[in-house]
């Protein structure tokens, strides 16, 4: 009997227990359910509000239209780069064309080999490291509008060394022609070849005559040994 009674106890125990989860777990789901269409209708709301479509549009088109500037402008950048670039590497009237025509006459003249060799090659200033990275140049617009180029580097040969200077001005044609071309041996017997105006060119033939030298000061520009 005792047994039977505590058995009836035990069951109707955990019958309550069973009810309570039972009524808990009930009315959360009845809270989830009812606070669901609460929130989609808040969002509904919020994205039918004409005021903050409006809002969004200016801010999706203002930053559209920074991007767009920002590609507009890399572009524009890089075609002036590429501009610059193929300027100086292509233009004849560019101080690295004029360097390189002007070192291949003089290592291709035979009497600028006898002086200084075989193997000739051309270099810049020597800088602090003893190396000749550096041609000085120098360019400006005479009375009548021409464009002059003065140009000074150094060569190396089996024998010697010598230093080219040279001048060159725009004629009529816009074209860059020399007004000299020299190059002077070092050494303690200094011996000079002149290599432009050639022998068969009269300086007559020329309708502006070019202006006096500029200083000797000569601004550097870069530009590796050849």
């Amino acid at each position: 009997m005792a047994l039977a009674q505590k058995l009836f106890i035990l069951n109707r125990t955990a019958l309550r227990r069973s009810l309570i989860y039972f009524s808990t777990s009930h009315s959360l789901l009845q809270n989830s359910t009812h606070e669901a269409p609460k929130k989609v209708v808040s969002r509904a709301a919020v994205s039918n509000d004409p005021a903050l479509s409006v809002t969004s549009k200016v801010k999706q088109g203002a930053s559209d239209f920074w991007y767009s500037t920002i590609v507009v402008g890399g572009i524009a950048l890089t075609g002036f780069i590429f501009y610059i670039i193929g300027n100086e590497l292509f233009s004849s009237k560019s101080p690295t064309r004029v360097y390189e025509d002007a070192l291949k006459i003089c290592i291709s003249d035979h009497r600028v080999q006898d002086l200084l060799g075989t193997s000739i090659t051309g270099y810049g200033e020597v800088n602090r490291r003893g190396r000749g990275t550096q041609i000085a140049s120098s360019e400006w617009i005479d009375t009548h509008g021409k464009k002059h180029l003065t140009m000074r580097f150094h060569l190396k040969g089996a024998y010697a060394t010598g230093t080219v200077h040279l001048e060159l001005y725009e004629n009529d044609c816009k074209e860059m022609v020399y007004r000299y071309l020299v190059v002077e041996v070092d050494g303690l017997t200094r011996r000079q070849v002149i290599l432009r105006p050639e022998e068969n060119t009269s300086s007559s033939s020329f309708s502006v005559q070019p202006p006096a030298p500029p200083p000797v000061k000569l601004e550097p520009f870069n530009e590796k040994s050849e």
